[in-house]
């Protein structure tokens, strides 16, 4: 049964493991999920 989550940002919930940054990525920091934000369009 898939998950709710709410949240004031827009965007994509992401695993960690596919975070750029290696410290998150590893979860040395520990576990959870990151936000892709959506991309603005050029004015």
């Amino acid at each position: 049964m898939p998950e709710n989550i709410l949240s004031p940002l827009r965007g994509t919930v992401v695993s960690l493991g596919d975070v750029p940054d290696p410290v998150f990525a590893q979860e040395i920091v520990g576990g959870g999920v990151a936000f892709n934000p959506p991309r603005k369009s050029a004015p």
